[in-house]
């Protein structure tokens, strides 16, 4: 039997551990107590484990492995190195010391030099949305407080071609994955899994957004990036024609990549611990 764990609490635990667990048919406990933990024959804990969850895991002596997600701290206006964060990484994994880890992009697996990449799959139940003749709903998903810096340049915009803005995906005419300065210290920008494009893809909407790893590594070609409000603008003007946004909704739906298409590779990790 397979485990899921974690804290519990994220949206990271619903992706990683709540629809990963159905779609392999096993059980997804948040913070599994002695008896769960050894009923299992492997165990896979979620982004941020806790002290306790972690001895009852030890005191289970099964195998399990670390799916780090961004279990790293993430606060506004942090000054992180690349050494620092990889201090952290090290830090972390002595803690833990798990049997195996899995990380959500190539990046990440490159600064530990080991381990295993599992990108992340869209959310469940997306379906390709409605195609209009202009940009109408300019989407964002996620929380407020990452996009706060940009919100005056994604309202000018919306007034300059007459859309509106939605802090949501579906309906959305093209959605933007952008951060703020004060949110973009280095595990922000060069860590972060590739969620939101995986979602863009999933349902076909057109995608502006950082030129982060996480978005790189399974890009299509046809993803549009904005680093400065000038920037946004020229990619909301290059996606203005039905027609452009035809084209990418048919390249992104070809590249989505749904939970069952990750199942084969949880189970290969997996496999390897037993």
């Amino acid at each position: 039997m397979i485990l899921f764990t974690g804290k519990g609490t994220s949206g990271s635990w619903q992706i990683r551990g709540v629809q990963i667990a159905h779609a392999m048919r096993v059980r997804a406990v948040p913070m599994a107590w002695d008896a769960e933990c050894r009923a299992a024959d492997v165990i896979v804990a979620v982004k941020r484990i806790p002290d306790d969850l972690l001895l009852r895991i030890r005191r289970s002596g099964r195998p399990w492995i670390w799916d780090c997600v961004d279990a790293y701290p993430q606060r506004p206006h942090q000054s992180v190195t690349r050494d620092d964060a990889i201090r952290w990484m090290r830090a972390e994994l002595e803690r833990l010391r798990p049997d195996g880890v899995i990380w959500p992009n190539r990046e990440m697996r490159s600064d530990a030099g080991f381990g295993h990449v599992i990108p992340h799959h869209h959310w469940p139940g997306l379906s390709p949305q409605r195609l209009r003749d202009r940009i109408e709903v300019i989407g964002y998903e996620g929380s407020p407080r990452y996009i706060e810096a940009w919100m005056p340049h994604i309202e000018r915009e919306c007034r300059r071609i007459g859309a509106r803005f939605q802090p949501s995906l579906p309906g959305a005419d093209v959605v933007l994955a952008l951060r703020g300065p004060e949110w973009s210290s280095f595990w922000c920008r060069n860590w972060k899994s590739g969620v939101k494009l995986a979602n863009a893809h999933g349902a076909g909407v057109p995608f502006i957004g950082a030129m982060e790893p996480g978005y790189l590594e399974i890009a299509t070609g046809v993803e549009r990036w904005a680093d400065t409000p000038d920037a946004l603008s020229l990619a909301l003007d290059s996606l203005a024609s039905v027609d452009v946004r035809r084209q990418v909704r048919g390249e992104f739906l070809s590249a989505a990549l749904p939970v069952d298409a990750v199942v084969p590779m949880y189970r290969e990790v997996i496999s390897a611990v037993r």
